[in-house]
């Protein structure tokens, strides 16, 4: 008798346990079987400071106003050649007469000019064309407006942000809007730059160059999770109209200048390692079922119980 008390047990038993266990996977199931997640971050492609396998080449063409953070620039930019041309009284013209000599093998090229001869715009804005027209194969050209501190230099602003306009290549650097939102930048006279001015213009430069080195860089092909099909994802970086504008807040982030390698998509498990998840709807058969066995378990070992106790009293009681 105790024999099959402890055969039935073992039975009941064991089917519970493999219930339990199956309904304690279902939660677990779901999200194994939908493979790895991307660390955040894993959108970004390639490594900071370099466009297409090369560190990243900048020129940068300016004025007395660029020439204050001519010793501030490059540190802002590490590992990246750079090239700064600016000159004190330089006008637009001589301007591009100089960014010439430097060719056109750049992947960003930087422009702050028009405050010596913004006023004249028949002398000005030829010559700012033909700046942008030299360099329309560079992938990205940063115009930066000039700071409102004249009465003509607002008409120097619209006629930048009308050349962007019509440029796939031309993204505006507001430095209006961030000299207006960090006095402390320029000095008295509004236009030149304060040692902080230098560091915060150096830093805007670097971020607007970060960001073309995302948006220039390959996107290499990611793999979908548990299947085995790859697709490659279609770049989403728009050519914007190039008006857009930074905002003080922005001028106040300094964008990190070297960054770690990124770590690149997780392989696809193989067919061996994968299996189908539970449904939810099976998770809430099987955990109440698993809990209806086991009390059934109990219920039947207390009554091989009673039924052993019961046989052993009636094989010990005299006749």
């Amino acid at each position: 008798m105790e024999r099959r008390v402890t055969e039935h047990r073992r039975v009941l038993a064991l089917a519970a346990l493999a219930l339990l266990l199956a309904a304690a996977t279902a939660q677990s199931g779901g999200a194994a079987a939908r493979g790895p997640v991307s660390p955040v971050g894993s959108e970004r492609f390639g490594r900071a400071g370099q466009i297409a396998g090369h560190p990243t080449r900048v020129l940068a063409i300016g004025d007395s106003v660029l020439k204050g953070a001519a010793s501030t620039l490059p540190a802002a930019l590490p590992g990246r050649e750079v090239v700064v041309d600016a000159e004190v009284s330089r006008s637009t013209g001589r301007s591009a007469d100089a960014a010439a000599t430097h060719g056109t093998g750049w992947d960003v090229v930087v422009v702050l000019l028009g405050h010596n001869d913004g006023g004249s715009p028949g002398a000005y804005q030829p010559a700012y064309r033909r700046l942008l027209d030299m360099f329309a194969g560079v992938p990205r050209i940063v115009v930066m407006t000039i700071h409102e501190v004249r009465p003509y230099y607002p008409a120097v602003n619209a006629f930048l942000r009308d050349e962007a306009t019509r440029r796939p290549n031309v993204r505006i650097l507001d430095w209006n809007a961030v000299a207006n939102a960090n006095p402390g930048s320029v000095a008295r006279d509004g236009l030149h730059l304060t040692p902080s001015g230098a560091q915060l213009m150096a830093a805007t430069i670097a971020m607007y160059v970060n960001q073309a080195e995302q948006d220039l860089s390959p996107k290499p092909t990611t793999t979908t999770a548990p299947t085995t099909t790859t697709t490659t994802p279609t770049s989403t970086t728009a050519r914007s109209s190039g008006t857009t504008s930074t905002t003080a807040a922005m001028a106040m982030r300094v964008m990190p200048t070297s960054v770690d390698d990124v770590e690149g998509p997780h392989p696809t498990p193989s067919s061996s390692m994968t299996r189908r998840p539970h449904t939810p709807i099976e998770a809430l058969v099987l955990a109440p079922l698993g809990a209806v066995v086991l009390t059934l378990v109990l219920l039947r070992e207390r009554r091989l119980r009673q039924v052993s106790a019961a046989k052993t009293r009636s094989d010990t009681d005299p006749s």
